[in-house]
C-alpha cells in the first residue's frame, strides 16, 4: 500500500488485539488472494449487537477510545471484483461466519473502506461523517504559521514570553529505546495531575493496566525501530507538557497529549505543539504531523483535515433488514434535531 497509515501496520494491530481487545479471539483476519497474491486483508471483530431487543450478527471493524482510526488493507489499483463484496460473498457462504450488519467505523477518506464503498451500488447502506482527522503539511514552518489566525498566533507568542519569564523552557523529542521508558513516566504523571486523573474523570492511562500496557507495547513495538517518540516540554527541567507519537513512513501521528494545569495560563500543550512542529518541518523524513482526531481546540491552528466515516452495510437478512431500517430512522431524526437546533433557528 503506498499510502498506508499507522493503523494499517502490523505493530499496531499486535498491540491493538493483544492488550485492547476484551475477547481477542472473537478478531478475525480474513486474506483475499488473487491467483497466489494476497491483495486485500480484512481485520474484523465477530460481535453480537442487540438492537430493538433483536440479537444482530455483526462484523465490525476494530474500534475501541484509543483506537482513533481503524480500515482495511488493500492493495492499490485492484482490477478484480470488489474486494469488499467478494468478502461479504464468502462469509455468507460459511453458516458460521454469516452476518446481519457490517460496520465499517472511523474511516478515513480516501482509504480503502470509502473507495470500496465507493464503488457501484450498495442498497442497504448507510454512510455518516463521524469527525475529522487533522494534520499539518511539514514541507515549511513559516507556510503553517501563515495559515493561523493572526489573533491566535500572537497569543501563541505572548505565552511563550511568558513561559520564557518563569524560567528555562527546553523541547525534547525522545526516540532512543533506552530513554523511551523514563519518557513515558513522565508522560504518564502529568496525564494523571489533571482532569484524567483520581480527583477528575479517572480515565488517565496509568490507572487502567490494559491501557497502560497498549501504550508500553506501542513503545517496544514502534520503539524499536526509532518509530516511537515522546516529546516533552521542560520548564527548568521538570516536564510541563508531553505527547506521544508513533512515526509511520512519512507521517508523525500524535496519539495523546498530556500538560501541567498549573501552568494553563502559558498554554504549554500549544507550546510544545508549535515547537513540535518546527521539528517535523525541519526533518528531512518527516512530510506530515498529524493529530489523528479533529479537536476543537486545534481548529485555532487552522491544519487541513480529512473526514472520518462510519459506514454499515447489511445483509439481505431479517434481522439485517430490521437493523437497517432502524439505523436508518436514528439518522434521519438526528438529522432533523440539528436542523432545528442550528443557531438562528
Amino acid at each position: 500500500m503506498p499510502r498506508s497509515r499507522f493503523h494499517q501496520s502490523f505493530e499496531w494491530h499486535r498491540c491493538v488485539v493483544a492488550h485492547l481487545e476484551a475477547d481477542p479471539l472473537s478478531v478475525h483476519y480474513f486474506v483475499l488472494y488473487l491467483g497466489s497474491a494476497a491483495i486485500a486483508i480484512f481485520p474484523l471483530r465477530r460481535v453480537v449487537r442487540r438492537v430493538a431487543g433483536i440479537a444482530v450478527r455483526t462484523w465490525e471493524s476494530l474500534t475501541h477510545d484509543h483506537v482513533p482510526l481503524s480500515d482495511f488493507l488493500q492493495q492499490a489499483d485492484i482490477v478484480a471484483d470488489s474486494p469488499l463484496r467478494t468478502l461479504l460473498r464468502a462469509l455468507n457462504r460459511e453458516p458460521a461466519l454469516r452476518w446481519d450488519v457490517l460496520n465499517l467505523d472511523r474511516s478515513l477518506a480516501g482509504g480503502p473502506a470509502m473507495s470500496a464503498v465507493s464503488r457501484g451500488r450498495w442498497p442497504l447502506l448507510l454512510a455518516r461523517r463521524s469527525t475529522t482527522s487533522m494534520y499539518f503539511d511539514c514541507s515549511s514552518y513559516d507556510g503553517c504559521q501563515e495559515r493561523m489566525d493572526g489573533h491566535f498566533r500572537r497569543n501563541l507568542r505572548r505565552q511563550r514570553k511568558k513561559l520564557d519569564q518563569r524560567g528555562r523552557v527546553e523541547f525534547v523529542a525522545e526516540s532512543d529505546p533506552s530513554a523511551l521508558p523514563g519518557a513515558f513516566q513522565e508522560f504518564l504523571r502529568l496525564e494523571q495531575s489533571g482532569w484524567k486523573g483520581d480527583s477528575g474523570r479517572a480515565s488517565a492511562i496509568a490507572l487502567h493496566d490494559r491501557l497502560r500496557a497498549f501504550y508500553e507495547s506501542l513503545i517496544c513495538g514502534f520503539g524499536r525501530n526509532g518509530d516511537a517518540l515522546i516529546t516533552l516540554l521542560k520548564l527548568d527541567g521538570r516536564p510541563v507538557a508531553a505527547q506521544f507519537c508513533v512515526l509511520h513512513r512519512d507521517t508523525l501521528n500524535i496519539l495523546k497529549i498530556a500538560y501541567d494545569e498549573t501552568y494553563a495560563a502559558e498554554a504549554p500543550g500549544s507550546q510544545l505543539l508549535d515547537e513540535l512542529l518546527r521539528h517535523c518541518c525541519d526533518s528531512p523524513h518527516i512530510g506530515r504531523l498529524c493529530l489523528t482526531t479533529g479537536p476543537e481546540w486545534a481548529t485555532r491552528w487552522r491544519p487541513e483535515a480529512d473526514d472520518v466515516w462510519n459506514f454499515a452495510v447489511a445483509n439481505r437478512t431479517v434481522r439485517g433488514l430490521i437493523a437497517y431500517a432502524l439505523q436508518a430512522a436514528r439518522i434521519r431524526a438526528s438529522a432533523v434535531k440539528r436542523r432545528w437546533l442550528r443557531p438562528g433557528k
